[in-house]
């Protein structure tokens, strides 16, 4: 059986345009995870959709619907996962909730632009 893991640094990035709530996450989210962000940003009267596999890739991440589904076992995004059944549902609400302290200031994501140079190449910074 694979190990489970009970916590991973992940850089996850919320985006609102407008009405639209867009979560990009470094994991590749089953449509389960897809669905359940867009009906909670539903339920705040936005629209929501998620940009899998952003800013890297840390494997799957399965709903706890997929791992409950009676062949979960013969899944490969539950089989190739390394989290908890528990870990989407943590992640989405830490998201939705916007806790400030799990996620980069806007003075970090600044910083991090800024490292681009007008021609897209990246530039040292000092």
């Amino acid at each position: 059986d694979a190990v489970k893991l009970d916590h991973v640094d992940a850089p996850v990035q919320v985006l609102r345009v407008g009405d639209t709530a867009l979560l990009a996450l470094p994991l590749e989210p089953t449509t389960c995870v897809g669905l359940d962000w867009a009906e909670r940003a539903t339920r705040r009267g936005l629209d929501g959709a998620v940009c899998g596999i952003g800013n890297g890739w840390l494997r799957y991440l399965p709903h706890a619907d997929d791992f409950a589904h009676p062949r979960a076992g013969e899944h490969y995004e539950v089989l190739m996962s390394t989290f908890a059944p528990e870990a989407c549902e943590r992640l989405l609400l830490d998201c939705l909730l916007g806790d400030q302290t799990l996620f980069v200031h806007a003075d970090g994501m600044e910083s991090g632009w800024s490292r681009l140079a007008a021609d897209g190449r990246t530039r040292r910074m000092p």
